[in-house]
């Protein structure tokens, strides 16, 4: 198969290569926090679950990524999940969440992350915003 992309979409829009990995691939979810979050509880909380919901599929993707790096020398994603944070303004953060999920599941899992880590979070860690 080939796609024709104009150049101009390069330089424009950000490209993605989605199941470059075949069957597991690597995930990225963020997670945006209100201002006055306590950040590396929150951090914590997300690493949580992702662990949880990520946990079932440990074994059978690292599997997958050390055949292919073995097979075709492609440098894979370690499969434990990974945070980073970026610090925005007036202290506003972003925790970006990297998980190794099958590929036709990332959607769901997710999902599954994102009830799990907001049914655990308190008003210490994710304050209230006031109403207009």
């Amino acid at each position: 198969r080939v796609v024709h992309v104009p150049n101009n979409r390069f330089l424009l829009t950000p490209v993605m290569v989605e199941n470059l990995t075949g069957e597991y691939s690597a995930h990225l979810v963020k997670v945006h926090l209100p201002p006055n979050a306590d950040i590396l509880k929150a951090e914590a909380l997300v690493l949580a679950a992702a662990g949880r919901h990520c946990a079932p599929f440990y074994a059978e993707a690292e599997q997958h990524m050390t055949k292919l790096r073995n097979e075709q020398a492609i440098d894979t994603p370690t499969v434990a999940p990974r945070t980073r944070i970026l610090l925005g303004e007036h202290g506003q953060a972003t925790i970006f969440l990297r998980v190794v999920v099958p590929f036709r599941d990332k959607s769901r899992v997710e999902q599954d992350i994102l009830h799990d880590f907001l049914e655990k979070v308190t008003p210490q860690i994710w304050p209230k915003q006031k109403a207009w």
